[in-house]
């Protein structure tokens, strides 16, 4: 396996993991309507949006005998309370439902902790669905802690979201 910088012409192999590992990993947790909507057309759209466009998150994927298998997106730290905070955030991490438990999510996580220790940030956040037990079970295995905020949003679904924030202190002040 080997990580790298996803491209443009990832968008789709992007896409097709991004619908498949929300319906299989969200599943009993966000109305099935809404990941029955899920479209590999759109989302390959979005990817080559966000892929085509300049920002501060960094996307990468994961290759696995010559195909793409998970990817994950990071960067600074968006919350506004942590503005003034070094801190760096990962904002995705999605694996093919048929390669998890084959060490993906693990590779990509130790290689976001590696270059946030490359940017100095102090800690790293992420918000996870706090009734998605297995992405917390994991999140905690790689040494990540709950961090107290809590947020609850309804755009995406039309149904109450509740995400729990969870925090890896990489420096110490």
């Amino acid at each position: 396996m080997h990580i790298r910088h996803a491209t443009r012409k990832d968008a789709r192999h992007i896409a097709k993991i991004h619908v498949a590992a929300w319906r299989s990993g969200y599943k009993e947790i966000m109305p099935d309507e809404y990941l029955k909507s899920l479209s590999v057309k759109e989302k390959t759209a979005q990817w080559n949006r966000a892929l085509s466009t300049k920002g501060p998150g960094i996307n990468l994927v994961i290759v696995l005998n010559g195909s793409i298998s998970g990817f994950c997106v990071y960067g600074p730290a968006r919350d506004s309370d942590l503005a003034k905070e070094n801190a760096g955030e990962l904002v995705a991490l999605n694996i093919s439902p048929d390669c998890w438990g084959k060490g993906l999510g693990t590779a990509l996580t130790e290689h976001v902790i590696e270059s946030a220790h490359h940017y100095q940030w102090r800690s790293l956040y992420l918000w996870v669905l706090k009734e998605n037990v297995r992405a917390r079970r994991f999140y905690e295995y790689m040494a990540f802690s709950i961090e107290g905020r809590e947020k609850f949003d309804t755009k995406l679904t039309n149904r109450e979201l509740h995400e729990i924030r969870y925090v890896s202190r990489l420096f110490q002040i």
